[in-house]
């Protein structure tokens, strides 16, 4: 049986896949129904809320009034306990409001979540800072341009066992203009449990935040891939050895930190692409830059491609300050096209006025009319940095559902309803140096 097989293969590289039904699963069209999920997780939770995310946005309407529920939800007599992880470098980076003080994400963690220590131990905040972030090099670099050597780019959320898994950071304007991917899981115990012990796996290597915003020390420097793949290892109860109903939806969360030696979710997505194929796939990516890796696996799985990605215009660097960064979104442009062009695929560039593209993610569908649909939701930009820079989650989802791949075609269909398709070769006027350049820092996009 082709979905045995399949699913066999994502078993052997992750360490838990855990069946669903297509009715446990949502995907989240809006950036307000993402605002809506995450408020109504916060303050629905009774057990646990875990919250992971590149940072938490300082002085906007929603982001406050979310890191204020936080704060009430550890607070409430037999309330949940309350974990926060986000960047180190991003976490403590002074965000400018308009006229206002900047202030960083930790401040606003520090008095509006551990709200100065009168919480105990219920509610806690983490600070990861990647192994490439941690060296001479960091300290030089100013403090904006530190974070191109890596981040933590985790986008996830547990609510009791609940799973909310996006592409979309804590901040004012994904709840508003910027179009992400977001999917929650309801339900799914076993699911939340490990995207748990994932989540504390990092924060074992994190610097906890303390009220005063002075920094606690990680409690272990060993290497992440130590714990996430030492676990796959022990765990040798395997969901698939048993009857597989045609309508579960198996689904298995990875991390990959290329830069520590941590590659599970890269192994696990090669090996289900391999077993799956041939395949039609769509990808997304608000930064287009496809690592080799990624390419070759989908030249050697896909029968047709589809590539949605921003237009300049809708690009989440459109505004971005400073010499360099107004560059960047001419640069993942021209990236763009040149991935899209050797994969023989068909481009299509998100354009909606006062709009961002943001979304990120993999659909596919058997070509051989078998019915097996899979697609991976998460933080993943398929770029350089997602590979071997950046600290990524996954959630890869197999399934022979008719209802489930009914969902995906329409998901597609979402973000194409606002996308054209353009000529990966032509209408692209860039002088030959700046080509060169953007060649040149390739691997740092």
């Amino acid at each position: 049986m082709r979905a045995q097989a399949v699913l066999a293969s994502m078993r052997a590289q992750a360490g838990v896949v855990a069946p669903v039904r297509p009715s446990q699963i949502t995907w989240l069209a809006t950036p307000s129904d993402l605002y809506d999920a995450i408020m109504q997780g916060i303050t629905t939770a009774r057990h646990r809320v875990w919250v992971a995310s590149l940072y938490l946005g300082t002085h906007g309407t929603r982001e406050l009034a979310l890191a204020d529920a936080l704060g009430e939800a550890a607070s409430k007599p037999g309330g949940p306990r309350v974990t926060l992880l986000l960047d180190a470098l991003r976490g403590v980076r002074p965000i400018n409001g308009r006229g206002e003080a900047p202030h960083s994400s930790a401040h606003v963690v520090a008095h509006r979540v551990l709200r100065g220590g009168d919480i105990g131990t219920r509610a806690r905040a983490f600070l990861y800072k990647v192994p490439t972030a941690r060296g001479l090099a960091a300290r030089a670099l100013p403090n904006r341009l530190v974070e191109v050597l890596g981040v933590s780019h985790l986008k996830v959320c547990v609510f009791d066992d609940d799973i909310l898994v996006t592409g979309a950071n804590l901040s004012e304007e994904y709840f508003w203009f910027r179009q992400d991917r977001s999917v929650c899981v309801s339900s799914a115990p076993r699911l939340a449990n490990e995207v748990t012990r994932l989540l504390e796996a990092v924060t074992a290597r994190a610097y906890q935040l303390a009220p005063s915003l002075s920094l606690v020390p990680p409690a272990t420097s060993l290497p992440l891939g130590d714990d996430v793949d030492a676990h796959a290892r022990d765990d040798l109860t395997c969901d698939v050895d048993v009857d597989v109903d045609d309508d579960d939806v198996f689904i298995a969360p990875t991390l990959q930190l290329g830069s520590d030696g941590l590659r599970q979710d890269e192994r696990t997505l090669s090996a289900v692409l391999d077993a799956a194929a041939p395949l039609d796939v769509t990808i997304a990516s608000a930064y287009l830059n496809l690592a080799p890796p990624y390419a070759r696996m989908l030249s050697e799985c896909a029968r047709e491609l589809d590539v949605i990605t921003a237009h300049p215009s809708c690009s989440g660097f459109r505004d971005a300050r400073g010499f360099a960064s107004s560059y960047i979104p001419e640069a993942y442009d021209v990236l763009g096209r040149e991935s899209v062009a050797s994969l023989d695929a068909r481009l299509l560039h998100y354009n909606r006025p006062g709009w961002i593209f943001h979304g990120k993610g993999m659909w596919a569908h058997a070509s051989d009319g078998s019915g097996l649909s899979l697609t991976s939701a998460g933080s993943s930009n398929w770029n350089q940095r997602s590979l071997s820079r950046d600290l990524e989650m996954q959630m890869l989802m197999v399934s022979s559902s008719s209802t489930f791949a009914a969902s995906l075609h329409a998901e597609v269909a979402h973000l194409a309803k606002h996308a054209a398709v353009v000529e990966p070769t032509r209408g692209l006027n860039v002088p030959y140096v700046r080509r060169m350049a953007y060649g040149a820092i390739r691997s740092w996009l």
